[in-house]
């Protein structure tokens, strides 16, 4: 069942042993880093990680080791894979300890989100319309709740929520708006994150009831 499931999951899938090293993968994972099978058993789940953030990686999976379960890897950070061609990509990532006839091993369930980023950046960039037509609703006076993505300086995309009012003269013109803004970037992270381990735990349940 475990073998089964392994192979027709819709993400990329990459089994690794105690000592980090890559017992089972399936197709998408071949297809995402451009490494055949024959390359990837045996090697170390250090080669799908960009150098600078190996160390990190190690210290969290002596993390994750020390106390497995269903989680997010790295949640509230950017996660990055690198390919066989050693060009870079985010990714998310979900990890699973699983018990085989071979031993326990972690799954790690892994999606390319590129297009979810590009997705947010052009959201960004929209920004300016949105707030074009959040003043049109102002000038008849109706306040305006809003949930939108933000790019920082450094490139780093982040969740807003904001609520602007309409300021009036003595004569009920509107005159201005005040609002306020609230960072969510964490909370956004968190939702998607628990979604991502609910999909992994939908995935992944026939093996742990098997």
């Amino acid at each position: 069942m475990y073998r089964e499931l392994f192979d027709i999951s819709p993400d990329a899938m990459i089994a690794v042993d105690s000592t980090s090293r890559i017992v089972r993968v399936n197709t998408q994972a071949e297809r995402l880093f451009g490494y055949s099978e024959a390359q990837l058993l045996g090697s170390g789940i250090d080669i799908l990680i960009p150098a600078r953030a190996r160390n990190k990686h190690q210290a969290h999976v002596a993390h994750y080791i020390a106390s497995p379960r269903v989680r997010s890897m790295g949640t509230g950070q950017e996660l990055v894979g690198v390919r066989h061609d050693g060009s870079e990509f985010p990714v998310e990532i979900a990890l699973s300890p699983i018990s085989t006839p071979e031993g326990r091993v972690v799954v790690a369930a892994i999606r390319d989100i590129s297009e979810t980023q590009r997705a947010r950046q052009a959201l960004a960039r929209a920004r300016y319309d949105r707030v074009m037509a959040q003043m049109r609703d102002l000038q008849h006076g109706v306040p305006k709740d809003e949930r939108h993505q933000i790019i920082r300086g450094d490139g780093e995309v982040r969740w807003l929520w904001e609520r602007v009012f309409p300021i009036r003269d003595e004569r009920g013109r509107i005159i201005g708006t005040v609002g306020a803004a609230q960072d969510i970037t964490e909370q956004v992270r968190a939702e998607e994150a628990l979604a991502l381990d609910l999909d992994l735990a939908t995935l992944l349940e026939p093996i742990h009831s098997a």
